[in-house]
């Protein structure tokens, strides 16, 4: 979701709606406790901790 509401903010440029609906989530990144699986298991070898913490950035 965090990734889906990041591509609004940087594609469509709606960061107001993508910044509201960022908010209204109930388990956010930070919840995340970087042990890695998510990288491991991904086809396409992204970094997904760090685009996580990016997008966190933008929207929160």
């Amino acid at each position: 979701m965090v990734f889906l509401l990041d591509g609004y903010y940087q594609r469509y440029d709606l960061k107001g709606w993508a910044r509201q609906r960022y908010e209204g989530m109930k388990v956010k990144p930070d919840a995340c406790q970087e042990c890695g699986e998510c990288e491991e298991k991904c086809p396409y070898s992204l970094p997904i901790r760090r685009m996580l913490k990016e997008a966190a950035g933008r929207l929160g």
